[in-house]
């Protein structure tokens, strides 16, 4: 990986590494995006950083680097870089990432952030690469997650941490509201659920740790055990 700023594409298991730096005026006007969309989100009583944190403190400990697949902008990818974690974003979406790079490095973290565009469905990193992998609000996009809970366990250690949450009823309600002041709807896929990836825990080595329910979010701590 080069150590210029940057995003790795991936196609069929095989890497084209792309420079992207974003100039001063795209990251102070993603900033200040962020900064609304962060007021916006609280007039409607939902603190996206708070959520974060809940994840982040959900995980400990943190062991990294660690795994955040469906990165979108980099909200908890930066906060597990702001604790002293190396990470490594995966998200299929290049526009995505690149808002994620932005966002590290208006925050100076992109030297403890990877940047990877990706199938979630087809993770290209080796067995075992990883100790932990979290996944936030990711789950309600997904229109097939068919190989996302086999491809976790795989480049999971023994031992180690599948931490996911999304919206609860309540959230999702929230999430249409903000939307629809703009006019836009919030999208979801085609019956994904974090009910629907805990059913698969047994066929692919994960047993359920705990599970919980704050900041319009249900969360789910999966241990790898085969």
């Amino acid at each position: 990986m080069s150590d210029a700023t940057g995003l790795a594409r991936w196609t069929d298991k095989a890497m084209v590494w792309e420079p992207f730096a974003p100039t001063r005026s795209v990251i102070d006007e993603s900033k200040e995006k962020s900064s609304e969309k962060d007021r916006l989100f609280l007039e409607h009583g939902f603190d996206r950083h708070a959520v974060t944190d809940f994840v982040l403190d959900s995980a400990k400990p943190i062991r990294g680097p660690v795994l955040d697949i469906g990165t979108g902008k980099g909200l908890a990818a930066i906060g597990i870089a702001k604790r002293g974690h190396k990470v490594v974003t995966l998200d299929p979406d290049e526009d995505q990432i690149k808002a994620a790079i932005t966002n590290a490095v208006g925050e100076k973290l992109e030297s403890m952030i990877e940047f990877h565009v990706a199938d979630v469905n087809d993770i290209p990193f080796k067995d075992e690469s990883f100790n932990l992998a979290v996944m936030v609000d990711v789950i309600h996009h997904l229109k097939n997650a068919d190989n996302l809970l086999p491809e976790v366990s795989r480049i999971l250690a023994h031992g180690g941490r599948f931490v996911f949450c999304d919206f609860t009823d309540e959230g999702f309600a929230i999430m249409d509201r903000i939307h629809g002041d703009d006019g836009h709807s919030h999208a979801t896929g085609e019956g994904e659920t974090v009910d629907s990836l805990v059913r698969g825990f047994n066929d692919n080595g994960f047993r359920c740790v705990s599970r919980d329910t704050r900041f319009h979010q249900y969360l789910v701590i999966a241990e790898k055990v085969v």
